[in-house]
C-alpha cells in the first residue's frame, strides 16, 4: 500500500513539473528568439556569403532545414501529447461544443466561403471580400463589428450552461444573479399559466440585469423569465422576482426530465439565471443568443 500510495505521489509530481517545463519552451507561431540568434542567424549569414564556397554554404542551407524540421516535429509533439493527455484525463467534453461547431460551421459559409465565391444570400446582403490594402467599405466594417459582437456571445451562450467557471464570471460581472428558490406562485387570471418566481441571492457585484430583463436558467436555455422586480435585502442578499415567459408549463431537458414552471419542489432548489440578449449576424436578422451570467 505504501508503495501504491508514494507511486502515485511521483506520478501526481511527475505530471505538475511536466507543464511547468513545457512552459519553458516557446510554442507560438514565431521560432525561440534563443534558437533563432544563436543557431540559425549565423547559418543564414553563410548561406548569403557569396564569398563562401558552395558546399560550405549548401551546408549552411541544409542545417537551416534541419533546425527547422526540429523545432516542428517538437511542437507537433507536444501538441499531439497534450490531445492524449487531454482525452484521457482531461475533463469530459463541453455538452456545447456541437453546438458551437454547428454554429461556427454556419458563419464559416455565410462570413468567409459564400463571399470568396461571390454569391448574394437574399436574407444576408450582398457578398463583399475585404480588401488586404485597405477598408473600401464602411458597411462592412460596420458589419465585421457587430458579427464580432454576435460571436462573442454565442460561444459564451453554447457553452456557459456547462461550465461553471463561466457562470462564476458573469455572476462576479454582474451579468448574472445565482441564489436559491423561496417561493413560487401562480399569478394566472385564466387558464394560461403565469407562474412567478422569487429569488433569494447573495449581492456580489453591482448589477447590469434591470427589470424587465430576460434571463434563462442554467441548463434550460428554452425557459426564459423576465425580472418583476429587484429588491435589496440587508446582509448583502437580492430577492428578485421573475415571471416565466416561456415554457410556460413545462420543459423537458436533454436528458428527459420533466421541468414544471409552477411547483412547490422548486422551492429551496438552487438557480442560476442568465442574461438574454439578441445579436445579429453582420447586418443580418438577428438570432436570439443567450449573453454570459449564471
Amino acid at each position: 500500500m505504501e508503495n501504491e500510495q508514494a507511486s502515485d505521489t511521483r506520478m501526481t509530481q511527475h505530471a505538475e513539473t511536466v507543464p511547468q517545463e513545457a512552459e519553458q519552451h516557446s510554442i507560438s507561431t514565431s521560432l525561440d528568439p534563443v534558437i533563432e540568434r544563436d543557431e540559425l542567424e549565423p547559418l543564414v549569414a553563410q548561406w548569403n556569403d557569396q564569398r563562401l564556397g558552395s558546399r560550405v554554404r549548401e551546408k549552411a542551407k541544409t542545417d537551416v532545414e534541419t533546425t527547422i524540421i526540429r523545432e516542428l516535429r517538437e511542437r507537433f509533439d507536444l501538441v499531439e501529447g497534450a490531445i492524449q493527455h487531454l482525452r484521457k484525463r482531461g475533463p469530459r467534453e463541453n455538452r456545447g461544443v456541437a453546438k458551437l461547431a454547428a454554429f461556427s460551421l454556419e458563419e464559416h459559409w455565410f462570413q468567409y466561403m459564400r463571399m470568396e465565391l461571390q454569391q448574394n444570400a437574399s436574407h444576408d446582403g450582398i457578398a463583399f471580400t475585404p480588401s488586404p490594402e485597405t477598408d473600401r467599405s464602411p458597411a462592412a466594417a460596420a458589419s465585421r463589428y457587430f458579427v464580432q459582437q454576435a460571436s462573442e456571445e454565442l460561444w459564451i451562450a453554447a457553452l456557459i450552461h456547462d461550465d461553471e467557471e463561466l457562470q462564476r464570471e458573469a455572476v462576479m460581472s454582474g451579468d448574472g444573479i445565482q441564489g436559491t428558490c423561496i417561493g413560487v406562485r401562480d399569478e394566472s387570471e385564466s387558464h394560461a399559466i403565469r407562474a412567478v418566481w422569487t429569488i433569494k441571492a447573495k449581492d456580489v457585484a453591482p448589477l447590469r440585469i434591470r427589470e424587465g430583463s430576460t434571463l434563462c436558467s442554467v441548463g434550460s436555455p428554452k425557459r426564459e423569465l423576465r425580472v418583476l422586480s429587484i429588491e435589496r435585502l440587508k446582509g448583502d442578499a437580492l430577492k428578485v422576482e421573475l415571471a416565466v415567459v416561456s415554457a410556460l408549463r413545462e420543459y423537458r431537458d436533454q436528458n428527459g426530465r420533466v421541468h414544471p414552471v409552477v411547483s412547490a419542489g422548486l422551492k429551496g432548489s438552487q438557480c442560476g439565471r442568465f442574461r438574454a440578449s439578441h445579436a445579429s449576424r453582420g447586418l443580418a436578422v438577428g438570432h436570439t443568443r443567450t449573453m454570459a451570467a449564471a
